[in-house]
């Protein structure tokens, strides 16, 4: 169930996106109180989660190629290349031209699953709040491992069914390659437009290696 202002509400479908639709009916019908301040609040962060999945989605199709640290590379024009394998912005590019970067030129680009992770949510929420204010956000911006801004403010929470799209879903992967140290105590199980994608698909898009 829903809850806006302390008070259950009723949605009329042609003020929501298919999306959003799809999933605010399912909140409906849910015993749990998603509880929201306003609608504002309501529909921003459903604005963000459609943004986020679509950061994903476009990732995807964009070229990027997935690599460890020492083999990481990233567009000379718009970030630098640390010795670690990470990426800083450099100083004449804004946080925003930077990160849509990746997806206009993505065959410049290679990093692993967290990095990627990371971006995918740099992504999701410039496409959610007006540019100026995530460029105000996001200075100095660093892409490495699990680095991220503080004014993410990320959240963490125990169980998948709770979660929802946008959400970073993690399983354990005990049978990766003890050669192949990415991704081998947790893998990144990208969330879908309608639903959890095939567990066997995320792995091959990771390029991750078991033992036989």
């Amino acid at each position: 169930m829903i809850i806006v202002g302390n008070q259950p509400i009723e949605l009329i479908p042609s003020e929501w996106s298919a999306f959003e639709w799809h999933w605010l009916q399912q909140l409906q019908n849910r015993p749990t109180r998603y509880v929201y301040q306003s609608m504002d609040h309501l529909r921003f962060e459903w604005n963000l989660r459609g943004s986020l999945v679509e950061a994903a989605e476009g990732l995807d199709r964009s070229g990027v190629s997935f690599a460890s640290f020492d083999k990481s590379r990233c567009n000379p024009v718009y970030w630098n290349r640390n010795v670690e394998g990470g990426f800083e912005l450099k100083a004449n590019v804004t946080p925003a031209d930077g990160i849509r970067d990746i997806w206009r030129n993505g065959h410049l680009y290679a990093f692993e699953c967290a990095t990627a992770t990371v971006i995918v949510l740099y992504g999701g929420v410039l496409g959610s709040i007006r540019e100026d204010a995530f460029n105000d956000l996001f200075r100095n911006l660093l892409l490495f491992d699990w680095h991220y801004d503080s004014d993410l403010r990320l959240t963490e929470k125990n169980g998948k069914e709770t979660a929802l799209p946008g959400d970073v879903l993690y399983f354990k992967n005990p049978d990766v390659s003890s050669e192949t140290p990415n991704g081998r105590e947790r893998t990144p199980l990208c969330y879908g437009r309608i639903g959890i994608m095939d567990t066997a698909l995320v792995l091959r898009a990771a390029k991750i290696s078991f033992v036989p």
